[in-house]
């Protein structure tokens, strides 16, 4: 008081409601000349340039950055790292460099007083360096048109503060010496499933780089993949395997140019980003009256206007097929890669509030719906749902109080969330797309009556997140049953009253069943669907700062910063906050876990199965179960096995499941399925939850092939031979008809494979075999037809309808071509009918002695030759629909021998046969007589 001066220090934000009472004070008193109120709570500090992914931790022998926001005159200090500071001018930037793994302190001091203790979570691996890599597009060469350029360099973990030219340097002389020791990277999708199909890898000496050149077809937009090397090493330090994500341009369409000044408006000062979940490298950016785009997953970040439209865009949503925009209470849809803009029809309401849009698979593989819903936000609601991508809208009827809107990924109806009846209690009601009505359900779960927004996670499982000002819920099904999340700080467990005045205004969900919070004041808050709850943890951005949060394709979770009209990005490294939130760390539930889904879709033919195996080492006298989960459980039939058996440590059972799959409705239908471990917690460095897709349909390297036909026969390549015209049907309707002329013909082994040598006298099957690519599985057991590809029609059958054992008119050539359709599309496994049981009809009269001409490795009927030696190019088409989803059908040729080349030299060898016979015949006759004559024939006996 004798300084005339007071101080009131507010340690925490939750004592903001008495801030003003001690203002009051401090003017009041007569002594005073001045005062002010310092909120001294704990420092902002953040991790810089985290070079690793953000489930993963730095190794030791990496340097760690971190740098404080909110220090003035601060120093850093550290008993076991050395803390070096790297601007001289301001020690709120230094460079930690600790010597070995383990958690390390470091402290923040303020005039010698200590702000905050940070804890440094460093792991031991002997990493000190990691891939860099830039895509782009280039030409390989003039006749193959453009590719897909990837360079990757060796770069430090951390760029140390050097300048951007400085780190070029640097990079192409480490890039030159691993290369010089024999280091080479390989670059490989993350799913096995993709197709990923690199034309050409070299060192490039000017970048000083590798290059890989890689064939964009069939790529799609956005594509994870892993680069790996030789595990080279230089003085002891490895370079870390990493992630990248390549992707294209998913929208090119001329209404959106990028060449715009972004200029702030403060009449729009809300900062939402808005995401392509079809194409997760997309997103959006609205802030302050501006767009900006980004196509590369925040690798690069551009404002944008659109042509056409005058008014300020106020929210975005995709389509596989459009863009969507929300502007001054009105619709417009932009279809990618095309111009104009579209104003859509069936919005009977002047003033939209909001859309959603996505696309959706129906329970058939090959149906996709491109959703879009736009609803008013108000007491007397209005929804309406676009099934074309917004070109046009039909008005879902509604009169109650619509909280949030959104489209579930895993069936075909929209979730609306809905006050239900009471300020405090809400509901989750379906609209069934196909049946048109609603499903209201019964289930109502409390909330503390604010405006509900809800989120689904990535995936088809169909979970989901809700959340209002001062609270968090889950639903594990889309909405049918809803709980609260339990949100921590510090240790306690936040309730509504500990928000005093904070409030949530973001959340985002990414792969595995990562959530991540931002309060109103930017607190972080991180957790996952599987433990059930959520921590705070260090953030590193000022309360006041403009940011969101982004999970990008990889799971990796971003903070989006917008500075006026600048944009940046920076990656929050999870896992090494959580285990300094944590401290002391609580043990992971299980010390192991595996499983083998390691595609991302799994294939299964009719008659087929697929059997998965997931198993968990709980920790010492502990036990834990497994969970298995299916999106579609009608579509498919399952077997579950369970057994436990003993490790080698005591009090350790390992837990194994074995799910066998097998298709019950199909083709064209799809279930994902989710492993997971029951218990976990975030002391766990991953989720372990694992997805895949079962897909009951064709595998698409499914094919059949011709046994013996695969071997080289360079003499058959480019052959030319003729067919006759008294066995050749130009038609291709199998009619024992004569030609105008002769039909001559190409034969190609690398189309056909080498024919098949086969005597006239033998009959013939071929022999098929079931293949994956170039695997294969075994030979085909199904009922299979052919014809031949040229019209040649010199072959029967051997057996006729009675020897086959037909009790119905067996299917003929005859009887499937007579209305005039290609053989390729007449005979197939859509109409395929066996002869073994009675017709609709019953058992009638038919023709016992017709053709049967299907073929299988029974040998009820084969195919028999005619006297004629040639060549045929035969096609087999399995038509036993029960066999296979797939259209399995091969090319191959016969060549039929032994036969004479024409009917009249046989003749002639016949008659000259019988005449040289008849000769001796009676040359033998002429000889006996004149022994008998002569009496030799007695000495000859004696």
């Amino acid at each position: 008081l004798a300084s005339g001066r007071l101080t009131f220090v507010m340690h925490g934000s939750s004592h903001r409601s008495n801030s003003w009472a001690l203002v009051l004070l401090c003017l009041l008193h007569p002594d005073l000349g001045s005062c002010e109120l310092t909120n001294a709570s704990s420092p902002v500090w953040k991790y810089v340039d985290y070079g690793v992914h953000s489930q993963e931790l730095l190794s030791y022998k990496n340097p760690v950055l971190l740098e404080c926001l909110s220090c003035d005159g601060s120093t850093w200090t550290s008993s076991t790292c050395r803390v070096t500071p790297l601007n001289n001018t301001n020690s709120s930037l230094v460079s930690v460099s600790c010597l070995k793994p383990g958690f390390h302190e470091v402290t923040l001091l303020e005039n010698d007083t200590k702000q905050a203790v940070i804890l440094l979570p460093l792991d031991s691996t002997p990493y000190c360096f990691i891939w860099q890599a830039t895509v782009e597009t280039a030409v390989l060469n003039s006749t193959e048109g453009s590719k897909i350029l990837m360079s990757l360099w060796v770069s430090e973990v951390l760029a140390m503060g050097t300048s951007s030219e400085q780190d070029t340097r640097k990079s192409q002389a480490l890039s030159r010496q691993f290369n010089s020791l024999g280091e080479y990277p390989s670059v490989a999708a993350v799913s096995p499933s993709a197709d990923l199909n690199i034309l050409l890898q070299v060192f490039n000496s000017s970048c000083s780089c590798w290059q890989f050149y890689i064939e964009p077809n069939n790529l799609p937009y956005t594509l994870p993949v892993t680069i790996s090397g030789r595990s080279v090493t230089v003085m002891d330090c490895g370079i870390r395997p990493s992630q990248y994500v390549i992707t294209r341009r998913s929208i090119s369409t001329m209404e959106i140019t990028t060449d715009v000044q972004a200029v702030y408006n403060p009449a729009h000062a809300q900062f939402n980003i808005y995401k392509d979940q079809q194409v997760p490298g997309v997103a959006v950016i609205l802030h302050g009256g501006n767009s900006f785009i980004t196509q590369d997953d925040f690798t690069t970040v551009q404002p944008f206007q659109l042509t056409s439209l005058l008014h300020t865009i106020d929210e975005v949503a995709f389509t596989a097929s459009t863009l969507c925009i929300l502007a001054a209470g009105e619709v417009f849809v932009i279809r990618r890669e095309e111009e104009g803009i579209i104003q859509p029809s069936g919005l009977l309401a002047s003033d939209v509030h909001h859309i959603t849009a996505k696309t959706i698979s129906t329970t058939t593989i090959e149906e996709t719906v491109d959703l879009v819903v736009a609803w008013v936000h108000n007491a007397g609601g209005s929804i309406f749902v676009s099934r074309d991508g917004g070109s046009s809208f039909d008005e879902v009827s509604w009169q109650e109080y619509i909280h949030s809107v959104a489209i579930s990924p895993s069936k075909e109806h929209i979730a609306i969330t809905v006050s239900a009846g009471h300020s405090s209690k809400a509901q989750v009601l379906f609209w069934d797309l196909d049946s048109q009505v609603w499903d209201t359900g019964s289930f109502v779960f409390n909330t503390n009556g604010g405006n509900l927004t809800m989120e689904y996670f990535p995936g088809v499982f169909g979970d989901l997140i809700l959340w209002e000002e001062t609270a968090l819920y889950y639903s594990p099904n889309g909405g049918l049953t809803v709980e609260p999340l339990v949100m921590y700080s510090d240790g306690t467990r936040l309730v509504t009253a500990s928000w005093d005045g904070e409030y949530i205004k973001h959340a985002v969900t990414g792969i595995g069943g990562q959530f991540a919070v931002l309060s109103s004041e930017n607190r972080l808050f991180y957790g996952t669907i599987q433990t059930g709850y959520a921590v705070e943890i260090a953030f590193g951005e000022l309360p006041d700062s403009q940011v969101l949060l982004h999970f990008d394709i990889i799971g990796q979770l971003k903070a989006i910063n917008l500075n006026g009209v600048v944009v940046s990005v920076r990656k929050i490294p999870t896992y090494s906050l959580l285990l300094a939130a944590l401290y002391p760390p609580s043990a992971c539930p299980y010390v192991q876990w595996s499983h083998n889904l390691h595609q991302k879709v799994y294939y299964v033919d009719s008659g087929d199965n697929v059997t998965f195996w997931t198993s968990v080492t709980p920790r010492q006298w502990r036990t834990n179960q497994l969970s298995f989960v299916a999106s579609q459980p009608s579509s498919v039939d399952t077997i579950i096995e369970n057994h436990y058996q003993q490790t080698a440590v005591e009090g350790s059972i390992e837990n194994n499941m074995t799910v066998l799959i097998r298709p019950k409705a199909g083709p064209n239908v799809r279930t994902a399925v989710k492993f997971s471990v029951l218990s976990q917690n975030l002391g766990c460095q991953k989720p372990a939850e694992s997805v895949a897709l079962v897909a009951v349909q064709c595998p698409p390297e499914r094919h059949i092939r011709v046994k013996g036909t695969n071997d080289a026969c360079p003499s058959y390549e480019d052959l030319k031979y003729t067919i006759p015209k008294e066995y050749y049907d130009p038609e291709l309707q199998g009619r024992k008809v004569q030609g105008n002329a002769d039909k001559e013909v190409h034969y190609y082994s690398t189309d056909y494979g080498c024919p098949l040598q086969v005597p006239y006298s033998s009959t013939f099957i071929p022999i098929l075999e079931l293949y994956d690519d170039n695997q294969f599985l075994s030979e085909v057991d199904a009922d299979f037809v052919i014809w031949e590809l040229h019209g040649r029609t010199d072959f029967g059958y051997t057996a006729t309808a009675e020897e086959a054992g037909c009790v119905s008119s067996p299917q003929t050539w005859q009887a499937m071509l007579q209305e005039g359709a290609h053989p390729s599309q007449a005979w197939t496994s859509e109409n395929y009918r066996h002869c073994f049981q009675e017709s609709e009809s019953g058992r009638g009269a038919f023709d016992k002695a017709a053709v049967y001409p299907v073929l299988n490795r029974t040998g009820i009927s084969a195919i028999s030759w005619q006297g004629h030696n040639g060549i045929y190019v035969m096609v087999a088409t399995v038509v036993d629909k029960t066999y296979s989803y797939c259209n399995l059908t091969a090319v191959f040729g016969v060549e039929v021998y032994g036969a004479s080349s024409t009917p009249l030299i046989g003749y002639l060898m016949l008659l000259m046969t019988c005449l040289i016979s008849l000769a001796v015949l009676v040359a033998t006759f002429f000889m006996y007589r004149h022994l008998v004559k002569t009496g030799k024939i007695e000495e000859k006996i004696q």
